[in-house]
């Protein structure tokens, strides 16, 4: 080290260069965290659900049933739901349905707003522990390429999944007040602990495991012994309660019997953390990862607890903890599904725990290697670190997963078109529910009260005339098509529904796919609607409204030979794309093509 005239010392040169470099690789992880931000954004503009999917049906009715005075507002809460007691996320749903129509839109939103408070807590807590501004930086791009990967993509954009993203920011936020605790022995901090934990119980059944959690933290932090007696009357009054009336779901394996198949858990466990990596070699078989994703996490956690019974690792407590509580939900999830299958841990809402679970390994490391390594490593470590997760994690996985989502939505908006014109189109239906008969019980309450997909102001436009919303004058004429009419079966005597699809794109230079287009009847009355669809998957050889670039569903008055589709410009215009000359033939027979469910992955229950 040189001296200056002043005493300071000067950086050596290789240090100075080092320095550089770990600024240069924190730098490149922000622009890769702005490039995964700006794909998942564009994820959740390019559409959102407008008719309910999967879960929400049962919630629905849920509702329905209670405003029909069949049961209380606290049974609506309070009852069980596959194996968890959602009280937080069934009151944000119940303001979403108050608020927005049961559209989503503040459920969602919530959803993100409780994801970003999340990113912003686990900053916080590596900054006080680290000052080094590369480390800084390199973890804030980590955590906001992990927090916001598109992987996730059915916790973004399913209004459903608001309290599976509350869970894990409660159980960050309980964990972090009991450590407070324990070393400062605040009742304020202890009391803040269990009403986190409280609120996480009954958000999602993986928030009992706090209680346990609890327990161990205060042998191992060395909390007084009136801590462990109050954390053991809370937690075995709220198991009480949590499992009074409480009934193994009956499409879920039963944990006890799980435990006698170690090597489907193992696998299930295997394909639940090792999911989201990209390039991994072919002997990396499930069984194997489960079982090394096992021993890395006891290494982790093991090491924690024998440095912690000596007096030390107090920066590491938060993750160490965390990393438990996550292990955790991966085990109790594969006690209770690895019947449905490995591919089942697949689905894209587990990429929340799974992303912060390895978050909780690169901090631990992080730290430990710029406390203890050399001068390289301690400055290089956490830049490193992060660059490495978010080139093998990441980023292989962040434009896919954009369109999956994208698609899904897709999917699912014009598959509700089905339920706006009254066709019983199972192929449709099935990626709503996979039980016809609840979409059957419920969509007359949604109807009668103008909830979801009814309350679309382009779903309310059905019947009226096109020239009194939009702009007919000049007639303008959009390149595209009018593909197909596919009769499909109708959910009333005497209707006349089908499919309808085509190709169709704006009069602009870049010429982009129509996003709206309405289907028009005799006198330009409006009889059906379509959405843009970009095709990424081929759900069947059969013709499908989701082969074309739009497709959607049309009803038909008696007598009606022929429909013009027409599309939706800006300045609220419309243009003609096509017209279909319709034939007699065509309604001899109403054949419904199956065209697969079309559903994001999961089982027929997506929590």
């Amino acid at each position: 080290m040189n001296v200056e005239p002043n005493g300071r010392r000067q950086p050596a040169p290789e240090a100075a260069q080092l320095r550089a470099a770990a600024w240069l690789l924190a730098a490149a992880c922000t622009l890769a965290a702005i490039f995964v931000l700006r794909e998942t954004l564009g994820m959740i503009a390019a559409g959102v659900f407008r008719a309910p999917v999967m879960d929400q049906w049962g919630f629905l009715n849920r509702v329905r049933l209670w405003q029909a005075g069949r049961q209380s507002f606290w049974n609506l809460l309070w009852r069980q739901h596959n194996e968890h007691r959602m009280i937080l996320g069934f009151l944000i749903l119940s303001l979403d349905r108050a608020m927005t129509a049961a559209r989503g839109t503040f459920s969602t939103a919530c959803a993100w707003a409780l994801q970003i408070l999340h990113a912003l807590l686990w900053c916080a807590i590596f900054w006080r522990a680290e000052e080094s501004g590369p480390s800084r930086t390199a973890y804030a791009a980590l955590v906001l390429g992990a927090f916001f990967s598109a992987a996730q993509f059915e916790n973004f954009l399913w209004p459903f999944q608001a309290n599976f993203v509350a869970v894990f920011l409660l159980a960050s936020a309980a964990v972090l007040c009991f450590i407070r605790h324990c070393r400062t022995r605040g009742a304020g901090v202890l009391v803040a602990a269990l009403v986190f934990a409280v609120a996480a119980s009954f958000c999602m059944a993986n928030g009992v495991l706090l209680w346990p959690i609890f327990l161990l933290m205060a042998v191992l932090e060395g909390a007084p012994s009136r801590t462990g007696v109050t954390v053991l009357a809370f937690g075995a009054a709220l198991m009480a309660a949590y499992l009074h009336g409480y009934a193994t779901p009956a499409q879920h394996a039963n944990p006890l019997l799980s435990i006698l198949h170690p090597q489907l858990l193992t696998g299930y466990l295997g394909i639940y953390f090792f999911n989201v990596w990209a390039g991994l070699p072919k002997f990396v078989t499930p069984v194997r990862a489960g079982l090394f994703a096992g021993a890395l996490f006891a290494a982790f956690f093991g090491t924690y607890a024998w440095r912690r019974r000596q007096g030390g690792a107090r920066d590491y407590a938060f993750y160490a903890y965390s990393a438990l509580f996550l292990f955790g939900t991966a085990a109790l999830t594969a006690l209770g599904r690895v019947n449905l299958g490995w591919s089942q841990a697949e689905s894209s809402r587990y990429g929340t725990p799974i992303f912060i679970f390895w978050v909780c390994l690169a901090s631990g490391a992080g730290l430990f290697l710029s406390r203890r390594a050399k001068s390289a490593a301690k400055i290089m470590a956490m830049p490193s670190i992060a660059a490495a997760i978010l080139a093998g994690m990441v980023l292989p996985r962040q434009a896919s997963s954009a369109r999956a989502g994208i698609d899904w939505t897709r999917q699912v908006d014009i598959s509700g078109l089905s339920l706006a014109v009254g066709a019983a189109d199972p192929a449709a239906w099935s990626r709503l529910y996979p039980h016809l008969e609840m979409i059957r019980s419920v969509l007359p309450y949604l109807k009668s009260r103008r909830l979801s997909l009814f309350s679309d102001p382009a779903v309310e436009e059905l019947g009226r005339p096109l020239s009194s919303f939009l702009q007919t004058r000049p007639p303008l004429r959009c390149p595209g098509s009018f593909s197909g009419f596919i009769p499909v079966p109708s959910d009333a005597p005497g209707l006349r529904v089908g499919r309808v699809f085509g190709k169709g794109w704006s009069l602009s230079a870049r010429r982009r796919p129509l996003q709206t287009v309405f289907i028009a009847g005799a006198r330009g009355v409006i009889v059906g609607l379509a959405y843009a669809f970009r095709p990424a998957e081929r759900f069947s050889d059969f013709p499908d409204p989701l082969r074309g670039d739009w497709g959607g569903y049309a009803r038909l008055a008696p007598g009606t030979r022929r429909l013009s589709a027409y599309g939706v410009l800006p300045d609220d215009r419309a243009c003609l794309i096509g017209s279909l000359a319709l034939s007699s033939a065509r309604f001899k027979a109403a054949k419904t093509f199956s065209t697969g469910t079309g559903a994001a992955p999961g089982a027929k229950s997506r929590l």
